[in-house]
Parts: structure tokens; sequence; C-alpha cells
């Protein structure tokens, strides 16, 4: 039970982090809506999304690999990364110039790229150390900074978009290195460079392939979007209408990156071990993650109310529901393929990811020319759903079927709220009433949670 409540209390620790930091970027959404058009905001969103790829190339599974060997091997990962920054950079800036709508920023891009992996084990560092204040005040700071001068560069200054937008990215980022641990150039001998990428690169080319998942609903829609399909809209306008809706969705993301940064850090110690624990995290990881995704769902229209200024990024709100649920089942597939890198044979995560790749790129072929942005919502799931089924079939442990349940309630809920409830009142209420549903279930048929809340009661 410690283990739960270790993960439990730094998962809330990295969900306030993360959840400020994403709830900084919800309250950008009216200015973003207001002061960016839907063409700029979809340049800056495909930006982004390469980012998020080459992010994966640059630090190359190097986070977890220094989660794995232990802080010994801290100035030894650092020395390696600083080598391959250098390296990945000159190749990066060569190839973004080659790419239309990312060729006039590719300097800025490097720039990004290389400032976010330097910073990448400093940060581990201080998670492995469990000093999540320092952490926190650094992430906090970091993003509340960007925030601000992107409203300073483009409302007040009325500088140009796309430019400034990644200006102050770099700016905020580069705030944070005379607070973090120097890095120290080091000796590497081959042997060990050997061992730490032998781990690391089966890793890189999952956790790449999962980006490129998470991201190819983006980056789909610009590769086979017909122009016309969309009469009143051009494509860079979908992409953007898309790519707000999908910001919106992410609100399941940011919880699943949360519990990651605190189960990662646990996972490999030994005294976690036990199958169990890893039973008991999937059932309860299931229930709070689908209830987070009926909550987001059935609020939708509340939410764009709030938020989007601009009636055309209405257009989208479809979306949420679907990307909401992908990153949901993205997050039961981590927790089935976390035993693969426990057993150090990560090539099975690779394969499936490749599966799950091949699959979303081909679906997303035949379904977006006839389907427009719904096919590439339908693929992204699609494609993380075949990935859970292969993982699951080759894993030993085997996980409580009965935890289905928790989606198909809410997915039957969603459906039926979406054809029958119009009201924002409604909405609210029935979301609170499935909550407290969950919570006397939980309490009338879980011992284990019965015995927790008797024993936080009793405290009190």
């Amino acid at each position: 039970m410690n283990f739960f409540k270790n993960i439990f209390r730094d998962t809330f620790i990295y969900s306030s982090v993360v959840f400020f930091r994403k709830l900084i970027t919800y309250l950008l959404i009216p200015f973003l809506s207001q002061y960016i058009s839907p063409a700029d905001f979809g340049n800056i969103s495909i930006i982004y999304a390469y980012i998020a790829i080459l992010n994966i190339i640059y630090s190359y599974g190097m986070e977890l690999t220094f989660f794995r060997f232990g802080i010994e091997k801290s100035k030894k990962i650092k020395t390696l990364i600083c080598y391959t920054t250098i390296f990945f950079s000159i190749i990066t800036f060569f190839f973004l110039r080659q790419i239309h709508g990312c060729s006039d920023y590719a300097l800025l891009i490097v720039f990004i790229l290389a400032i976010d992996t330097l910073n990448l084990i400093p940060f581990a560092e201080l998670k492995n150390d469990r000093n999540l204040k320092k952490y926190s005040i650094l992430q906090f700071s970091q993003t509340l900074l960007n925030v601000i001068l992107i409203i300073i560069f483009i409302k007040f200054l009325r500088l140009e978009a796309v430019k400034f937008y990644l200006i102050a990215n770099i700016i905020a980022n580069s705030i944070v290195f005379p607070f973090l641990k120097p890095i120290q150039i080091v000796k590497v001998d081959k042997k060990e460079i050997v061992d730490l990428l032998s781990f690391a690169l089966p890793l890189m080319f999952v956790n790449l392939i999962g980006e490129i998942n998470g991201k190819w609903s983006i980056l789909s829609l610009n590769f086979f979007l017909p122009n016309d399909f969309y009469s009143e809209l051009s494509k860079k306008d979908i992409v953007g209408i898309v790519s707000m809706n999908c910001r919106v969705a992410m609100a399941i993301g940011i919880c699943i990156i949360a519990f990651r940064s605190a189960f990662d850090a646990m996972i490999f110690k030994k005294e976690n071990d036990d199958v169990k624990i890893h039973k008991d995290t999937m059932h309860y990881f299931i229930i709070v993650i689908s209830f987070f995704w009926f909550a987001l769902s059935v609020n939708k229209d509340l939410i764009a109310t709030l938020f989007f200024r601009n009636e055309i990024f209405k257009k989208g709100l479809i979306g949420i529901p679907f990307m909401g649920f992908y990153h949901m089942c993205n997050g039961i597939y981590y927790n089935i393929s976390i035993y693969f890198k426990k057993i150090n044979k990560t090539i099975y995560n690779f394969l499936f990811a490749i599966v799950s790749l091949l699959t979303n790129i081909c679906l997303s072929a035949i379904l977006i020319p006839r389907l427009g942005y719904i096919g590439s919502f339908i693929a992204n799931i699609s494609g993380v759903i075949l990935a859970i089924i292969l993982s699951y079939w080759k894993n030993t442990i085997k996980y409580t079927k009965k935890d289905i349940v928790w989606i198909l309630i809410p997915l039957v809920l969603i459906c039926l709220h979406d054809m029958f409830v119009k009201s924002f009142l409604v909405s609210i209420a029935l979301t609170i009433f499935y909550f407290c549903c969950i919570l006397l279930f939980l309490y009338t048929n879980d011992t284990a949670f019965r015995g927790f809340v008797r024993t936080k009661i009793h405290k009190l």
C-alpha cells in the first residue's frame, strides 16, 4: 500500500505541475482564438508536431535510461547528450529547411530542441532526488514566462505570430539553466556507450513511433486532406481548428503524463516487482481516467463557450471525445507495455508501436479523403487499440477483464448525452452524479478502497 501512497502523492504533485502548465495554456486558448488566425495556429501546430517528434530523437530515451541505471551514470549520460545534441542540431537544421512551413523557422526550432534536450537530465535528477518543490517552481516559472511573452509579443507589440511564438518559447526555456545542476563533460568509454544505447535506443524508437501516432491526427490532415474537402475553409484552417480542439482534449493527456512521471521513477525499483501492483495500478488507472474522459466529453460545449472567442473553432468540437478516448487508450497501452521494459524486452514495444503506426498511416490515407478530419481520429484510435491487443496477448500479466466495463459505461453515456442532452446544467449534474456513483460503487465493492477511506476518516 506504501507504493500506491507514494505513487498517488507523486502523481498528485506532478499532476499539479502539469495541470498548472496546461491550465495556463488553456487560459491562453481565448487569447489564441482571438488574436491568431486558424491558418497561423495551424502552422504553429504543425511546427510543434515536428518539434515533439524531433524531441524524441534528441533525447533518444535517455530520461528513462537515467532512472534505470541510477545517479552514478548521470554525468556520462549528460556528456553523451551534449555531443549528440550538437550532431542532431546540424542535421535537423538542414532537414527543416526542406519542409514547407518550417523552413523559415528552422534555426528557432533547432534552438528550442537543443535547450529542451540539455534540460532533460537535470530535471530528471530533481525527480529522482524527489526534490519536487524545486522541480515544480522551475516548471511553473518556465510556463508562466512563456505565456506572458506570447501575450506581449502578439497582442501588445503585434509582432508576427508564428515567429514570436517560437521566440517566447526559447526565452522561457533558457531561463531555468542557472538553477539546474551544471553539465560536466566526462570521459565515456565505448562499453558504457553501448550499455546505455542498448537500453535507450529501442525506447527511443518506441517513443518516436508513439509521438508520431499522437501527432498524426494533425500531420495526416496536412498530408491527406484534399484542399477543397471543406469548401468554406482552407486546409490550414482545418488543421488550426482541429489542433485547437485537440489542445482541449489534452486534459486527458496531461493526467497520463503526470502519472507516467511518477510511475517511471518508481516501477523499476525491486520492491515494486509484485504482479498485483501492476494489476491494481491498471484497475484504478482505468477508473480514474475513464471518468476524466467522460467529464471532458459531456462538458465540451461548455468548455468551448468559455474558451473559444472565435466561433469558427467550435466546428471541430466533435474531435474532443475522439481524442480524449485516444489519450485514454494510450495510457492503457503504456500500463501494459511497461512490463516489457521491466524484463528488458523493449523489442516488443518497438514492434507493436510499428504495427500501430502503420495501421494509423494506412487508415488515414483511406479515411481522410472520404471522411475529413473524423477519418484521422478513427485511424489514430484504431492504431492504439491494435497495440493494446498485441501487448495484452504477449504479456504474462493478465489484467482484470471486468475493467473494460469502466470504459463501456462512459462510452454509452457520452453517446446518449450527445443525442439527448443540450443543457450545460444537465451536463454538469450528470458529471457529478456519475462521479458519486463511482465512489459509492468502489466503497461498497472494493475492500482496499474502503479501507483507505476509513483510514483517512479515522485520522481526521
